[in-house]
């Protein structure tokens, strides 16, 4: 069944390399106007949700897997998923704000993992008036598996090779090459990489 587009604004253009959109499921919806969405060469989709507001931009790699992630790029911001990386069944990708969110190539983001820059709703400061919780970019390295059900909170950072154990609550700055896990997660071991299949 081939992906299915639905447009409800103008000048919102989808760039595919080949025929993603006739052989592929799943559903973009453009909810407002001037939005951009880029899908490279040899990228998969069992049932992918890309959602943009206005001013969004959501830029896929080659050789993505897809499976059934949603992308709800709302704010005038950036998603990146750079090539050779995998999603497995519902992750939620989310930018309500504009903060931009990158996951590097070849990583591996587990089933029911929440990436999200923004708490949704602002806290407010009694005394001044002012909002305490802006939101901050995320920036997920090369290489980085993130377990199932975890959660990556905003202005996170994790370095290349990383190792986020399920059901983590992430936030901060981990280094290259470390596992962290946790709630909230911390680091657990460091000098470790991972590989794909069992040796």
């Amino acid at each position: 069944m081939p992906i299915q587009i639905v447009d409800l604004g103008r000048n919102n253009q989808i760039d595919t390399s080949d025929d993603f959109l006739e052989r592929q499921n799943g559903t973009i919806f453009f909810e407002h106007s001037n939005s951009h969405i880029i899908i490279g060469k040899n990228t998969n989709s069992d049932d992918v949700y890309l959602h943009c507001g206005a001013n969004a931009a959501i830029h896929i790699g080659d050789h993505v897997r897809l499976a059934k992630a949603r992308l709800h790029i709302v704010a005038p911001t950036k998603a990146i998923v750079a090539e050779f990386s995998a999603f497995v069944g519902h992750a939620s990708v989310l930018a309500h704000e504009a903060a931009e969110i990158t996951f590097g190539h070849n990583c591996l983001i587990a089933d029911e993992v929440t990436v999200s820059v923004s708490d949704m709703h602002s806290v407010i400061d009694l005394e001044t008036g002012a909002r305490t919780n802006p939101a901050r970019p995320i920036m997920i390295g090369h290489r980085v598996w993130i377990g199932a059900r975890s959660t990556v909170l905003k202005g996170t950072t994790i370095g290349d090779g990383s190792i986020i154990a399920a059901h983590s609550l992430v936030r901060g700055t981990f280094p290259s090459n470390v596992m962290a896990g946790g709630v909230p997660a911390k680091i657990i071991r460091s000098g470790v990489t991972w590989r794909t299949d069992l040796i």
